[in-house]
């Protein structure tokens, strides 16, 4: 379900379905929790894959936000239309750095 990739200055967490919802979510925050525990570093969590989020789903993307503690230490890789809605609706968008892509997100640590 996650891809890790570490990179000096930041962790990559590629999201591989195309759902985030009630089948997966609890999943989905037991294995970021294992990779927040092992690497200490920015996260850059990538939702470009991404085309579904229920509410579990988005409960689960606050519990990474709330896992790596601060604004400065999530960003969010979004680029389809209905999950940048939701994230907009939710108002999640004043919470979370959210960019179009990972190469985005990359560059804003700059």
């Amino acid at each position: 379900m996650l891809e890790v990739k570490s990179e000096p200055r930041y962790v990559l967490v590629r999201v591989t379905t195309e759902k985030l919802d009630a089948k997966v979510a609890a999943t989905f925050k037991d294995e970021f929790h294992k990779i927040i525990d092992k690497y200490e570093a920015f996260v850059v969590l990538d939702l470009t894959g991404v085309d579904f989020i229920d509410s579990s789903g988005l409960a689960a993307v606050v519990y990474c936000f709330k896992m790596t503690g601060i604004k400065d230490e999530l960003a969010i890789c979004a680029s389809n239309e209905r999950v940048l809605h939701l994230f907009k609706l939710t108002r999640l968008h004043d919470m979370i750095n959210i960019y179009p892509s990972v190469e985005k997100a990359i560059s804003a640590l700059d």
